[in-house]
């Protein structure tokens, strides 16, 4: 095992909720890049309570390499920070990779590293908006039965 100091460390930022399979395709590309990888779950519900979220990928991590990917719940909104969370400094945080612009800009400007990368072919903002209201519309039947 390599020294904390020689160590890659970074931290992927996402508010998505539910989780969908192409954020874990991106976190998974930049796993060969990276000898640990936080990944900072934004404590916003929406459908899902973030509990449910984390444990959702810590099943899909866990299959993969439990040791490299650690969920962590975070109060920070990386899209308005203004400095590294103190959390993340801790624990050797060297940048943050992300597939969001307004992330990714916000970091530019304050000048936090980071690292913008292409999101999957295929798992674009249209595809998480249609997969959002599909979910909400569920969520909407859903609700009318359990109603009965």
């Amino acid at each position: 095992m390599m020294e904390a100091e020689q160590q890659k460390i970074c931290v992927f930022p996402t508010k998505s909720n539910p989780p969908n399979i192409g954020m874990i395709i991106d976190i998974l590309n930049i796993g060969d890049v990276y000898d640990k990888i936080y990944i900072a779950y934004y404590d916003s519900p929406i459908l899902l309570r973030i509990d449910q979220c984390i444990e959702l990928l810590n099943a899909v991590f866990s299959r993969v390499d439990s040791e490299k990917y650690t969920i962590i719940k975070t109060k920070h909104d990386f899209s308005n920070i203004n400095d590294m969370p103190s959390e993340f400094k801790e624990l050797g945080v060297q940048c943050v990779v992300t597939t969001s612009n307004h992330i990714y800009s916000n970091c530019m400007a304050k000048e936090i590293p980071v690292q913008r990368m292409l999101r999957t072919k295929g798992f674009n903002d249209i595809y998480q908006q249609i997969a959002y209201n599909r979910s909400y519309i569920y969520e909407s039947i859903r609700g009318i039965f359990k109603d009965r």
